[in-house]
């Protein structure tokens, strides 16, 4: 059994991935893929390598006012204590709003090895899927949004 404190830099990953996108920072978010690293978008469109993610992402992220996400971390599963999975809830608070849209909301899965001998971890998958109505999905939009607004306060 792998411990929870060994879970940490699968998280810190994820909190890295965030943040780059929520400062719209497409090299700092492709640097958290491995360089044969695949991203699945919300629309389902694919992009395979470091090096497309963050082609991918720069005229995104030039073009369109991306709102910031607000993540909970639902599971990190260790397979391997070298393995991780994380999973994930997101939602999405719109440019001059303080709610979540919940039309936004959104679960991924974030798969994670690493890649050194100092246990750096890179994703080498991050599938996302947007507007993924869950049994639960009211229940996930109150909890995001109480979260978000514990965030920005």
């Amino acid at each position: 059994m792998v411990s929870s404190a060994d879970t940490g830099p699968i998280r810190k990953l994820y909190e890295q991935i965030l943040m780059a996108w929520n400062q719209r920072d497409a090299a700092a978010m492709a640097a958290c893929f491995e360089d044969d690293g695949n991203l699945v978008g919300f629309d389902g469109s694919q992009v395979n390598s470091r090096v497309a993610l963050e082609a991918h992402l720069r005229p995104i992220f030039a073009s369109h006012p991306t709102p910031p996400y607000v993540a909970k971390v639902r599971e990190i599963r260790m397979p391997r204590a070298d393995v991780g999975i994380l999973r994930a809830v997101a939602g999405m608070v719109p440019p001059g709003s303080s709610a979540i849209n919940p039309a936004l909301n959104n679960s991924s899965d974030h798969v994670s090895v690493p890649v050194n001998e100092l246990s750096k971890h890179h994703t080498v998958l991050q599938a996302g899927f947007i507007g993924v109505h869950l049994p639960a999905g009211e229940v996930i939009y109150q909890r995001l949004s109480a979260h978000s607004s514990a965030a920005t306060k």
